[in-house]
């Protein structure tokens, strides 16, 4: 049974690999949030680098519905990281900046890339630090798109009242400069 989502679209899970290799990529610490854990890809390989806390709207997941949208405490997370529901990515990332200092989501590329999401994002005194080229999901079927699907880190500024947007972006990674997620796999099932 599906939860009663605004977007059935939105319903598109991570699979364990692509969340692993994104949190590899971060390397997060501290305390750590997954506000849309979905099925928990994210929330399960965030246990391993810190405190973790999750959000999800589905009461499969856990037993139970949070709703980050609607949470009203103001606890503090050093990162928040998760694929939010596209159609709700603007509230998700308004939220996560009153919440965290960094902040990493799962979207289509375009996501980013219009003027009033850039404001909002730098009133908010963040800035986008580093974009990571992800593949498409095989898993997704029908949910896979022609958009560029990026992890996009969010950083809190504290140093400059100047933002300029200057982001990485790169392939995921980790030794060789250039390498996909599959790559990687093939690597290092060989």
């Amino acid at each position: 049974m599906m939860p009663n989502f605004k977007n059935y679209e939105d319903v598109v899970y991570t699979p364990k690999y692509l969340a692993k290799e994104i949190i590899r990529a971060v390397n997060p610490s501290g305390n750590l949030c997954d506000p849309a854990a979905g099925q928990g890809a994210f929330y399960d390989e965030l246990r391993k680098y810190g405190k973790t806390d999750w959000f999800e709207v589905d009461p499969g997941f856990k037993g139970k519905e949070k709703d980050f949208l609607t949470y009203a405490g103001q606890r503090r997370w050093d990162w928040i990281i998760t694929n939010p529901p596209w159609s709700l990515f603007g509230e998700f990332l308004e939220k996560s900046m009153e919440h965290a200092d960094n902040i990493v989501f799962l979207i289509p590329f375009n996501k980013l890339t219009t003027t009033k999401r850039m404001r909002i994002i730098r009133e908010a005194g963040f800035d986008l630090k580093t974009v990571y080229l992800c593949p498409q999901p095989k898993e997704w079927g029908k949910h896979r798109t022609g958009l560029q699907l990026v992890a996009a880190h969010f950083e809190k500024m504290f140093d400059s009242p100047i933002y300029e947007w200057n982001p990485v972006i790169t392939d995921l990674h980790i030794g060789k400069k250039v390498q996909t997620i599959m790559e990687r796999m093939e690597v290092e099932a060989a």
